[in-house]
């Protein structure tokens, strides 16, 4: 019996799907405990961001400008990575940072690929590919941005050196609408 290249295909697209990760099947936990199921933030396009973690970085002023300019379009998922230095005893100073942003911040991540089977969940979902069926990359650092759209798909990824005071930042939270 002769198999058809649809068969094949179909079963390379089941195997696929097979071994994605659904963005609903993801949590995290916050900075002050709480867990946050990925089902939660459906609805609303959602910026995940590598935070930095002092006042004196550039990517503070541009988060806050952002989150001024889009806070009704966009929500945002701060990240304190491992690897760019957050330990859990800065846990109440990166609070404090971030108080009264308005964004809710993880506790901190092993945010790169390279950390292996230390990779968070969340950040294995938006860096590879065979779970988040779009981008695979490694994480670049402090700013780097992902943007997932109401219906929990990536939809756009920018490295940290991309400002987010950009008109391509404007276009992609304005996509769709």
């Amino acid at each position: 019996m002769k198999k058809s290249p649809v068969f094949f295909a179909s079963l390379l697209f089941l195997g696929f799907q097979l071994h994605s990760q659904s963005f609903s099947q993801i949590s995290f936990k916050t900075l002050s405990g709480d867990t946050v199921l990925m089902p939660s933030l459906v609805g609303k396009k959602t910026l995940f961001f590598l935070v930095p973690l002092d006042q004196g970085d550039v990517h503070y002023s541009q988060l806050q400008a952002f989150k001024n300019r889009y806070e009704d379009t966009i929500r945002i998922v701060g990240i304190p990575s491992i690897e760019d230095g957050f330990q859990s005893m800065n846990s109440s100073s990166i609070q404090s940072l971030y108080n009264g942003m308005g964004i809710v911040l993880a506790e901190g991540m092993y945010t790169k690929k390279s950390s292996n089977s230390n990779q968070s969940a969340l950040m294995k979902w938006l860096t590879n590919k065979n779970q988040n069926l779009h981008f695979d990359m490694e994480v670049g650092g402090v700013g780097h941005k992902f943007f997932v759209d109401e219906k929990g798909r990536l939809f756009a990824v920018m490295p940290p050196q991309a400002p987010l005071n950009s008109a391509t930042i404007d276009r992609i939270v304005h996509s769709g609408q």
